[in-house]
């Protein structure tokens, strides 16, 4: 990610880490391969559908994850993303991973993950 007040030019692939072990649990699943995915949002607009910045939900694209309960998580972006972004404008990413027990935990950047109600 660019510095503070910052910018890029090109946006090839996104990545992260990912965590199960929030809390300090005794017993975390783990995460599966696909158990990351990311949404992004053009910032006082809407979210990127897989096609275009127009739905008003966010809508999750399958990042590669490798680890067990923690590791690392990449996100190809995809040519038609890349050629919707316009310049000068601000966006939003966030993830969402899944462990293997199937319990949802939103990751915000920069943060420590949230568990979903």
């Amino acid at each position: 990610m660019p510095a503070n007040g910052g910018y890029v030019t090109s946006l090839p692939t996104l990545s992260g880490k990912a965590d199960d072990q929030i809390n300090a649990p005794v017993h975390p699943s783990g995460l599966a391969a696909n158990g990351v995915s990311v949404a992004i949002q053009q910032v006082g607009g809407s979210w990127w559908s897989g096609a275009s910045f127009t739905d008003a939900n966010a809508f999750y694209s399958t990042a590669t994850y490798t680890g067990a309960s923690s590791g690392t998580w990449l996100y190809t972006v995809p040519a038609a993303l890349q050629n919707a972004l316009v310049s000068g404008n601000q966006y939003f990413v966030v993830t969402l991973s899944t462990d293997t027990a199937a319990m949802p935990i939103q990751q915000h950047p920069g943060g420590v993950g949230t568990p979903l109600p």
